[in-house]
């Protein structure tokens, strides 16, 4: 027996359907574990704190972008860099 005994390169198939009482076909969401409390709690913490922030302004952003395409700013990749690993290491809480 050949393992790609029948396969014609560029032609799908139909897609499998699971059997009926088949194990696979029960997994679903029941079967993820429940969240840890510690989770939850850092979750709302962190939700009281993106309500507390100050709203998405879509003129300033428009302004910045206008800035770009005109050569009025430049951005600094090394200050955008310093700025992400300094959220990541926030993130990680070093």
């Amino acid at each position: 027996m050949k393992i790609n005994d029948g396969f014609e390169p560029g032609k799908v198939g139909p897609l499998a359907k699971p059997k009926t009482g088949d194990k696979t076909s029960e997994v679903g969401a029941a079967a993820l574990p429940a969240p840890e409390e510690s989770a939850i709690a850092k979750l709302s913490g962190t939700t009281a704190e993106l309500k507390a922030q100050a709203p998405f302004d879509a003129g300033k952003v428009a302004r910045i972008i206008d800035a770009i395409k005109t050569g009025q700013l430049q951005p600094n990749p090394e200050a955008i860099a310093d700025g992400l690993i300094a959220n990541y290491e926030k993130l990680l809480g070093d």
